[in-house]
Order: structure tokens, then C-alpha cells, then sequence
């Protein structure tokens, strides 16, 4: 049982050189929201980001380099790739149906 005794006097003076911080659980539930906060906003700005970037950000046949579109030139492209696709499908299941 010794070993208690000086865990626990180890404890308290390890505890005696820092302050105990006098904080509620309200503060403390505050405190948790407010970083959850600023979290998911710094995150939901992070994923914009990453999907502006993944949808804007395309390859252009007319200049051969990356470039941002518009979002009104992604989606006639998507719309024509949609197309193209859907003819060699149809091209296809002739083909080996």
C-alpha cells in the first residue's frame, strides 16, 4: 500500500506546479461549441474549396492547358460527355447484343 501513498503525494506536487484552472462545465460547454464551430466552418470552406477546384478546374482542348470554366461551360461539357457516353453504350450493346 505504500505505493499509494507516494503516488499520491507524487500527484499533488505535480499538480502544485501548475495552476488549476477554475473553469465551469458551462464554460467548458461553451467553450467545446465555439470550436466546433469555427471547425466545421473552417472544414465546410476546405470542401468548397476541393469541390470547386475537382469541378471548375478542367482540362481545355482549345488553349491545351488546365483552366477554370464557368459553371454554365461545365455543365454544357458534362452535358456532352453525358452524350458522347451514352452513344457508345448504345453503339456497344449493338455491337455484342
Amino acid at each position: 500500500m505504500i505505493f499509494w501513498e507516494w503516488r499520491r503525494i507524487y500527484r499533488q506536487r505535480v499538480r502544485s506546479f501548475f495552476n488549476k484552472p477554475h473553469v465551469s462545465y458551462k464554460e467548458v460547454a461553451r467553450r467545446k461549441l465555439v470550436l466546433g464551430f469555427i471547425l466545421f466552418f473552417v472544414g465546410w470552406k476546405m470542401f468548397g474549396y476541393a469541390v470547386q477546384d475537382k469541378i471548375l478546374y478542367r482540362w481545355d482542348d482549345i488553349i491545351g492547358d488546365k483552366r477554370f470554366f464557368e459553371l454554365s461551360e461545365v455543365k454544357e461539357i458534362v452535358k456532352k460527355e453525358n452524350e458522347e457516353n451514352a452513344n457508345k453504350e448504345i453503339v456497344y450493346q449493338k455491337k455484342y447484343n
